[in-house]
């Protein structure tokens, strides 16, 4: 990346601004804070659009979709429609609790009870477990109106008002038939709505569109009001950096356009932004590495490749097993064919056809389906070494050694030409020392004779060269016990490899414990 810095007339900005969107090579630092109306305005449309857009997604989108001359009518006629739908949600929500709330007590006319009382008969509602003796005040007789889950509900009857020494019921505002009408009532409303609401997916695309250009908008006053004032206003200076080999081409539009340029290496304070650019099979990972928030930083080495290959293999040999494999390969396939055309990006589809895809070779391989011990004798693994254990416990360390051994250069590379890149190279020889002694105390293999000049070297180019030589006196002290931690667990590290077999192990284990079961199934359910 260079840094640049681009100046022009006040009175040109807007032209200049337009010439560069349309160059596409340019990111832009803002120089000053990003308050105006305008980037106001714009973010109150963008939010309507947005709100507005994603409602209409909750719905099949029409075939035939058509152009709109007020998107703002359109995009509120839309909120008001959603809100109106919601409001008719929660109140059937509250109307259907009611109604299971009385229902049980049968149906009843609120003007008779209202009258009744008028006469001096007093109908008062009140329910007991059944368990329970109530007593009643003189005068009052009880009704039971039935009588369930060991609830007694009754109607207690008198010539006078009383104040009962135990709960009673508060009589609803509406009589159950009421309840039922008013809810059948809502819900042909939020029929309606809804109705109402799928015509207007004839918009979606008009909406997405009109998004889309108040977002330009918004790129374009945020670069205006970030851009820094010169000589009294009569200058106008923008900051922003662009690709190394962009410049060439952007130094000949600026000399057309008469601008003043000035282009600067990146200094150590700058914050320029990272490009990236990966073959398309690595594009593949993308949708795991936006999960897990990993994007290099301008300084710092992509991974994506070698996260690609490895997360695949680990994936594979996870599952480990070709019939579940299958299944998960068949799933992708039909939610692929449902979702697929709702779906503009379609990494993670193919993403899925590849992990899957190794995980059914990794399982023919070894030769798992739904488990192993169901299987034939006939059915042999295509690589009958896979299926010992010392074998995969030894692929394991050797998969560790070439993912520890790529860290370590990487790091090295990075620190050059800095002497510091030595205690990385001391690192690697460490990590290759401790494969041996992996392989000694784990598979019982003899290590070899050369192994400990992995360590003579790697242990005094990791611990002299960790700092600046100058620095070495101030700091070995402290850093010499962390140091011989750190060589202990550069051994941990790659014997914790060793969970890929043991947890593909572990889904074999499942898959045949699970066999067993279902085999049993039919012995359980006639015993």
């Amino acid at each position: 990346m260079k840094k640049i810095y681009l100046v022009v007339q006040k009175k040109d900005m807007v032209s200049a601004l337009e010439e560069l969107r349309d160059l596409g090579v340019v990111h832009v630092e803002h120089q000053k804070d990003l308050i105006s109306t305008q980037i106001a305005d714009l973010n109150e449309r963008i939010k309507t659009l947005e709100e507005a857009s994603n409602i209409l997604a909750q719905y099949p989108k029409d075939d035939n979709q058509q152009a709109c001359s007020n998107w703002r009518d359109i995009a509120n006629t839309t909120i008001k429609l959603q809100s109106k739908a919601d409001q008719l949600k929660d109140s059937m929500n509250k109307r259907k609790q009611l109604i299971a709330q009385w229902e049980d007590w049968g149906d009843f006319n609120l003007k008779d009870l209202r009258d009744l009382s008028k006469n001096g008969v007093y109908l008062t509602l009140a329910q007991f477990s059944v368990k329970k003796t109530v007593e009643l005040p003189e005068g009052v007789m009880s009704e039971v109106i039935g009588i369930k889950a060991g609830i007694k509900r009754c109607v207690l009857i008198s010539r006078e008002a009383h104040d009962y020494a135990f709960e009673t019921l508060e009589l609803p505002a509406h009589s159950l038939s009421e309840m039922r009408e008013m809810l059948r009532h809502d819900e042909t409303e939020l029929t309606l709505m809804e109705n109402k609401l799928q015509a207007m997916t004839v918009y979606v695309n008009c909406l997405r569109e009109a998004q889309s250009e108040r977002r330009q908008s918004l790129e374009f006053e945020e670069v205006v009001t970030g851009m820094r004032d010169e000589l009294g206003g009569k200058l106008t200076v923008l900051k922003g950096f662009l690709p190394a080999e962009e410049v060439e081409g952007f130094s000949q539009a600026a000399q057309k356009h008469r601008w003043g340029v000035v282009v600067e290496d990146v200094e150590e304070d700058d914050q320029p932004p990272t490009l990236l650019k990966n073959p398309k099979w690595v594009e593949l990972i993308k949708p795991v590495l936006d999960i897990v928030e990993i994007l290099p930083g301008y300084k710092e080495f992509d991974v994506s490749r070698i996260f690609l290959l490895f997360f695949s293999l680990f994936f594979a040999m996870l599952i480990g097993d070709a019939g579940y494999g299958m299944i998960f390969l068949i799933l992708t396939v039909v939610f692929h064919f449902k979702k697929g055309k709702q779906v503009q990006n379609k990494a993670p589809f193919i993403l899925s056809y590849w992990l899957n895809g190794l995980t059914i070779l990794w399982g023919i391989l070894t030769g798992t389906f739904f488990g192993q011990q169901w299987l034939p004798a006939t059915v042999k693994p295509l690589l009958p070494w896979l299926n010992d254990a010392q074998n995969i416990q030894q692929f394991c360390f050797v998969v560790a050694l070439i993912h520890l051994s790529i860290a370590r250069i990487w790091s090295a590379v990075k620190k050059m030409p800095s002497i510091t890149s030595l205690s990385d190279v001391g690192w690697l020889l460490i990590v290759w020392g401790m494969f041996f002694v992996a392989n000694m105390f784990v598979l019982s293999k003899p290590f070899p004779s050369f192994g400990m000049y992995f360590f003579y070297l790697g242990i005094p180019l990791a611990l002299f060269f960790m700092v600046e030589p100058k620095r070495l006196p101030k700091v070995i002290g402290l850093e010499l016990v962390p140091f011989i931690l750190n060589v202990i667990s550069a051994g941990t590290d790659l014997v914790s490899y060793i969970r890929l077999f043991a947890v593909g192990l572990a889904t074999v284990a499942v898959a045949d414990a699970t066999n067993a079961m279902a085999a049993q199934a039919p012995l359980a359910v006639a015993l």
